[in-house]
């Protein structure tokens, strides 16, 4: 789970580099699990369709051989 607070309004992308298997994120992230969100003071990430989300989570299955 990723929080993302910022002293003002801030666009960023969050690329997630993993090297197992995503199996699931919240919000669905974009092609090469990328988030694009713009990060509020509150800690509110808004999409670019306006809708808004307390945080970033990402599940996935580690690779064999750690």
């Amino acid at each position: 789970m990723l929080y993302v607070y910022s002293e003002g309004r801030t666009s960023l992308s969050v690329n997630l580099d993993y090297a197992g298997s995503v199996t699931y994120t919240y919000p669905k992230a974009g092609p090469g699990n990328v988030w694009r969100v713009t990060a509020g003071p509150d800690g509110t990430l808004t999409d670019a369709s306006g809708r808004s989300y307390p945080y970033l989570f990402w599940e996935g299955i580690a690779p064999r051989g750690y």
